[in-house]
């Protein structure tokens, strides 16, 4: 049920996301993307396992470096 259902549900909002900001030229399209949303999406679940889900800082941190390695390409 997790890995099968909830996980690509979560990781399908993600990639919505990313699909965007390719339309877009925002950012560059190829294996990079399915990097990110793995990396956001393991960085999301180590949040919520450890109980710290206050610092909304280190969230947009690395949501932005992220995207900047994107766009570069």
């Amino acid at each position: 049920e997790f890995r099968k259902e909830f996980l690509p549900r979560r990781e399908r909002t993600l990639r919505k996301i990313f699909a965007r900001a390719v339309e877009s030229a925002d950012i560059h399209e190829g294996p990079a993307v399915d990097s990110a949303v793995s990396m956001l999406t393991g960085m999301s679940w180590l949040r919520l396992v450890t109980a710290d889900l206050e610092n909304l800082n280190d969230i947009d941190r690395a949501v932005a470096i992220i995207v900047k390695g994107l766009r570069s390409g």
